[in-house]
């Protein structure tokens, strides 16, 4: 049986020359090796532009994002000291949030703004709380 396995295989080795000797698949594809830059993170992205002075909502259009979550990248960005509560906030609007969280200290910032309504934002509030952890951490003065 084996003979005869090797005869057949022969036989159309001989009648099929090209085919067998045909044993590289042919390359139709190279790859091509693209050099990887490092991509950006979204916080990163919305840093450049608010250094270019971009107003948020500018910088949600551009990114094709919520305000709300520019206002987001804008709070980690104080947290991890890249940007100054001062870019963000004027000095009076710190003065008062530094009154508010004076003593404040619940997890959670709906209490404060129960209690003070529409006097501060979210947003405010956010960008201050992060400030606070920020110089916690940091023991940096405003």
């Amino acid at each position: 049986k084996s003979n005869k396995i090797k005869l057949v295989q022969e036989q159309f080795k001989e009648e099929n020359h090209v085919l067998v000797e045909d044993d590289q698949d042919e390359v139709r594809y190279t790859k091509t090796k693209k050099s990887k830059t490092p991509k950006k993170s979204t916080y990163e992205e919305t840093f450049e532009l608010f250094q270019a002075k971009t107003p948020i909502k500018t910088i949600a259009e551009i990114r094709k994002l919520t305000t709300q979550t520019i206002e987001s990248h804008l709070s980690k960005l104080i947290y991890e000291g890249k940007i100054s509560i001062n870019d963000v906030l004027p000095n009076d609007k710190i003065d008062q949030l530094e009154y508010i969280f004076v003593n404040y200290k619940e997890e959670s910032l709906s209490p404060l703004k129960e209690k003070y309504g529409d006097e501060f934002t979210w947003s405010e509030l956010k960008f201050y709380r992060a400030y606070l952890e920020f110089s916690s951490t940091n023991n940096t003065p405003k």
